[in-house]
């Protein structure tokens, strides 16, 4: 119930939005819950799901072997933003990221070519 409730306020038709990002701490941390709250989105009809990740995409693959929750989310959500914060790199941020070691993936295109594409 209360992941309805909290799909519910986050897709408010009260407040335009083009999506839905996620971020922490650590979503993948809650994996099952992270893994309802997506399915929820899309459900509900969410078109755009972003999340975030102090995990690099190839770790959340690795954890994803032992817990399918994970796995699951990462073929829903449309992007993710990987890599820890390093406040040293803060300078080299993108437009969504907070250092320059985060990757901004376009899921969707890393899952179509099986291999990882930056948007």
């Amino acid at each position: 119930m209360l992941v309805i409730t909290l799909a519910e306020n986050l897709l408010d038709p009260g407040f335009e939005r083009q999506g839905v990002s996620i971020l922490g701490g650590e979503p993948f941390a809650q994996a099952e819950g992270l893994m309802a709250l997506v399915k929820e989105l899309r459900h509900r009809g969410c078109q755009h799901i972003l999340c975030y990740s102090g995990y690099t995409l190839e770790t959340l693959k690795a954890k994803a072997k032992h817990q399918s929750a994970i796995s699951e989310v990462l073929a829903d959500i449309d992007m993710l933003i990987d890599g820890a914060y390093v406040e040293a790199l803060a300078d080299g941020a993108g437009s969504w990221t907070g250092s320059g070691n985060q990757r901004v993936i376009d899921m969707r295109e890393t899952r179509r070519a099986g291999q990882i594409v930056l948007y």
